[in-house]
């Protein structure tokens, strides 16, 4: 199938190739690589990227299969990459890849039933951030206003727009979305030239944090009726909280979040999914320690449903392997 409007080359197919042909006929290529797509290099994706490849590379050989980090626009493009080939592993927001595989959103009329899943990771948070002083208070207040939802490609833009589709905005109702990148977004709400800045983003964020210092600004609690249907219609977010302890608030600020999940093709060999979910899985303290959103990884819930798109076969052989599944 062709490549879709939010893929571009990586510029790195021959060596992937030949990386995926050796783990195909059993032969040793030196070195072999295998790329895991992430996120803007300023963002958490492209951090936890980063920790599983040093985990997965550890002790190795230049002859032996190594991982990479690939820096994405995000989830959405992620999601593309797999499908075109340009990526054999990729981070994900759930909702995304679920959209992605069974033909919603981005993907209508084009699903992809080759994804598979190989380890659910960490929750990511819907963030939103405003002026102190503004008058936004939920998310119906949000309407027409210019608001800050990352760029196409990104999972924040695909969860956004299924918002507003939920809240049947049209015309002047609809936000003006800005396509900021991560990091630029904070100066700009402090100028007063958006409104608001959304990010899904592990807990606590640096980045957030960041935002809330920068200049006299509060998060939007998301609850009530208003995220019902939204919540109706996206079966892989859940109702979840921020916590007034990550940031100094005077009390938890409710929301919505999606898991975040490391995500493959059914194309891609099975060993070469099972050795890195084996890798992961039994470095499970040193990757805790990588970074804040993976602080509270627990195996038990990384491998049970719910999952967005089927198993891989070769996580099920490392599940197996390890005595985590029969």
């Amino acid at each position: 199938m062709g490549r879709s409007r939010l893929t571009a080359p990586l510029g790195r197919r021959a060596l992937f190739c030949v990386a995926m042909t050796a783990f195909a006929h059993g032969t040793r290529a030196a070195p072999a690589f295998a790329s895991i797509g992430s996120g803007e290099i300023s963002a958490v994706y492209y951090a936890v990227a980063i920790a599983i490849c040093e985990i997965a590379n550890a002790g190795k050989s230049t002859s032996e299969m190594l991982y990479s980090t690939e820096s994405t626009p995000g989830s959405a493009y992620n999601m593309e990459g797999l499908r075109s080939g340009d990526l054999e592993f990729a981070l994900a927001q759930s909702s995304t890849a679920f959209a992605a595989t069974t033909g919603r959103g981005l993907w209508r009329d084009r699903a992809d039933p080759n994804l598979r899943c190989v380890l659910r990771l960490f929750p990511e948070l819907l963030t939103i951030i405003v002026r102190d002083g503004s008058q936004i208070r939920g998310l119906a207040d949000l309407a027409g206003k210019r608001v800050n939802v990352g760029g196409q490609g990104s999972g924040i833009r695909a969860a956004w727009l299924a918002i507003e589709k939920s809240l049947d905005w049209a015309g002047e109702a609809r936000s003006q979305k800005m396509a900021m990148r991560t990091g630029e977004s904070g100066p700009s709400l402090c100028k007063g030239d958006i409104d608001a800045t959304i990010v899904i983003i592990g807990q606590p964020s640096q980045l957030v944090r960041d935002d809330l210092a920068r200049c006299a600004t509060r998060l939007v609690p998301l609850e009530g009726s208003e995220i019902g249907n939204f919540l109706r219609n996206e079966p892989y977010f859940y109702r979840s909280t921020i916590q007034a302890q990550h940031y100094g608030l005077p009390v938890d600020v409710p929301t919505v979040g999606s898991d975040n999940v490391l995500m493959t093709s059914a194309s891609v060999d099975a060993r070469m999914v099972a050795a890195l979910a084996k890798k992961i899985i039994t470095n499970i303290d040193a990757l805790r320690l990588k970074h804040p959103a993976l602080a509270n990884l627990k195996v038990s819930e990384m491998i049970s449903a719910p999952f967005p798109a089927p198993l891989h076969p070769g996580a099920i052989q490392a599940f197996k392997e390890l005595g985590l599944a029969a």
